[in-house]
């Protein structure tokens, strides 16, 4: 037989799935003892460095031989997935479609070392330090400018992509307080009156519903309203149309009050009002 499905195992335990011929599935263990991982395999290769590192050996075992090439291709794919990928130190079911980046991102994520240096970054300490020694100068990006390409590839690379609420969060309070400047409100009206997509968004019935519904919520929370009736001061916090059922009054006439068309209507009169903002 030509081809044959192997198993990696420790003590019972199976931690990768291969197909070779030869001497293959004897290859990982030899490259991991000169410092060589198989395939970029930093999972696998932390993995035979400890078990070697205790005194221990690794089982080998032939699963499966066949002549036919395609047929240990199919067997070592059923094996990976009964056992489970996330069980083991393979980095891909099948390496016939997966492309060598892919299985060097999922090599990082298994690797224990790499799962360390990653929680290590995450700490307020390790943020702090990366933070001064990068810092004007430091930092080598420095007076460097992203060409036109690398701005496309960026924007191109986060489309689609939602945000968390964590992000948004983030987000959120980094602009607080933060005012454009006159050019970049310009910009961003250029930008968005040449905007198809925004200029059929804004036709449409969920925007309009939703521009109401802020417009009413940014009236009952934060205008108030003094009126003056028959010596009487009314304070009213929320929309005109509101005071209308409050008190029985018109809501075509409050409007002249309100917007200075009229001094006084069946002993009504507008005094000021307040906007929190």
């Amino acid at each position: 037989m030509k081809y044959y499905v192997y198993t990696l195992s420790h003590n019972g335990i199976v931690f990768y799935v291969g197909k070779g011929s030869g001497r293959r599935m004897y290859i990982h263990e030899k490259r991991a003892k000169v410092g060589v991982k198989s395939n970029n395999n930093s999972a696998l290769y932390e993995k035979i460095l400890s078990v070697l590192s205790i005194g221990d050996e690794i089982d080998y075992f032939k699963i499966y031989e066949t002549d036919d090439e395609i047929d240990s291709y199919k067997i070592e794919v059923e094996l990976i997935d009964t056992i489970g990928l996330d069980n083991l130190c393979n980095l891909t079911r099948d390496y016939l479609k997966t492309s060598v980046s892919e299985m060097v991102k999922n090599g990082l994520k298994k690797s224990e070392k790499f799962k360390n240096a990653i929680e290590n970054k995450r700490s307020s300490e390790i943020r702090e330090y990366y933070r001064i020694i990068n810092t004007g100068e430091n930092n080598p990006r420095y007076g460097k400018k992203n060409t036109p390409e690398h701005n496309e590839a960026i924007f191109n690379s986060l489309k689609n992509i939602p945000k968390s609420i964590e992000h948004r969060n983030k987000i959120s309070n980094a602009l607080k307080g933060y005012r454009k400047t006159k050019k970049h409100l310009d910009n961003i009206s250029k930008s968005l009156k040449n905007s198809e997509n925004f200029k059929n968004m804004v036709k449409s019935e969920t925007f309009r519903e939703k521009h109401r519904e802020i417009s009413k919520k940014r009236h009952d929370e934060r205008i108030t309203y003094y009126f003056k009736y028959n010596e009487n001061v009314i304070i009213h916090k929320g929309g005109l149309k509101n005071m209308t059922e409050d008190y029985n009054i018109s809501y075509y006439y409050l409007k002249k009050l309100r917007y200075g068309d009229i001094d006084e209507y069946k002993g009504w009169e507008f005094i000021k009002m307040e906007n929190e903002d």
